[in-house]
């Protein structure tokens, strides 16, 4: 018998919905576990920890609530036993509560509560200031390993940190103004194609960090991993259209010349040495990114619910 659950293009009108959207999609990946299976799971954990039969019985309908969107009240201990239920650790389950106990409160806030509009628009120009202050930050570390000869790059550093905080499309709009105002300093917009790298980093860290990468620490990992061979596949194709195979960063081109001379082919030369450096770079970017925006959390910027569950799950330690 086929499980109906809630529809995955329900739109996320409440705080619960997109928790619900991403549980079901938790629960998809765990092998579409039926929610009747889900009960005799939740039950066998509760009587291990010393519930009595009776008492660790648990309502299917209770369940099936948690995954349907449009909810206004979830019990984020019931969400956490579900997780667990799932397959997940006991750090991922946690922060799946932090989550829950967060839309709980966001979902009880009363209207006058709610921030007004000039609050808004203060976290609106702030957002807008983080933004612009990435563009800057991305430039000027890009700057300095340039200067001091550092086969980095650094240049997708506020990309990352703006794709993990606001989303995948903003951190894409960072990525491209760092490209333009880089050329614009430079007088030299031979380089736009490395705008499409810049992208596709920002749409990879930002969805991924909101999905199946980001719900723990090695998923994380393995997340920067993708994007460095990503925006490497990305470069490689800039590098050959846009400057006949020849890199702009003098080093890179060095080492690729003589791969090159060992009988490396051009294509090979090129993807192999960038693969080097973008696997550093991206990795450094990436977790330097991870701690600004854990430190933003912590100390007041507003960041998303959703956001800081995953924090919460790919540095379970260190609440945000």
């Amino acid at each position: 018998m086929t499980t109906t659950g809630p529809k995955e293009t329900a739109p996320a009108d409440g705080p619960f919905d997109e928790m619900a959207a991403d549980l079901q999609r938790l629960r998809l990946e765990a092998g579409a576990v039926s929610y009747r299976e889900l009960v005799a799971r939740i039950a066998r954990n509760r009587e291990e920890r010393g519930m009595s039969p009776a008492a660790a019985a648990v309502p299917r309908a209770s369940v099936y609530d948690v995954f349907r969107p449009g909810r206004k009240r979830v019990n984020p201990d019931l969400v956490g036993e579900i997780v667990l239920a799932l397959g997940c650790s006991e750090d991922e389950a946690a922060a799946w509560r932090r989550r829950a106990a967060v839309a709980r409160q966001e979902s009880v806030r009363s209207a006058g509560d709610r921030p007004d509009a000039l609050a808004r628009g203060r976290n609106a120009a702030l957002a807008v200031l983080l933004c612009v202050a990435a563009v800057g930050l991305s430039l000027c570390l890009n700057y300095s390993v340039s200067a001091l000869g550092v086969p980095l790059y650094l240049d997708m550093l506020g990309t990352a940190v703006v794709a993990f905080a606001f989303g995948p499309w903003a951190g894409a709009v960072v990525g491209v103004a760092t490209n333009v105002v880089g050329n614009l300093m430079h007088a030299d917009f031979s380089g736009w194609g490395f705008a499409f790298v810049q992208i596709a980093g920002a749409l990879i860290w930002g969805y991924g960090f909101r999905r199946w990468f980001g719900r723990g620490p090695w998923r994380f990992l393995y997340l920067n991993v993708l994007v460095a061979v990503a925006c490497s596949l990305v470069a490689v194709l800039v590098i050959v259209v846009f400057f006949g195979g020849v890199s702009t960063h003098s080093l890179v081109a060095a080492i690729t010349d003589a791969a090159q001379q060992l009988g490396t082919g051009l294509i090979g030369a090129l993807f192999s040495v960038n693969m080097l450096t973008s696997l550093a770079d991206k990795l450094l970017s990436g977790y330097l990114a991870l701690l600004l925006v854990l430190l933003l959390a912590r100390y007041g910027f507003a960041v998303a619910g959703d956001v800081r569950a995953r924090l919460g799950m790919v540095v379970p330690r260190l609440r945000a």
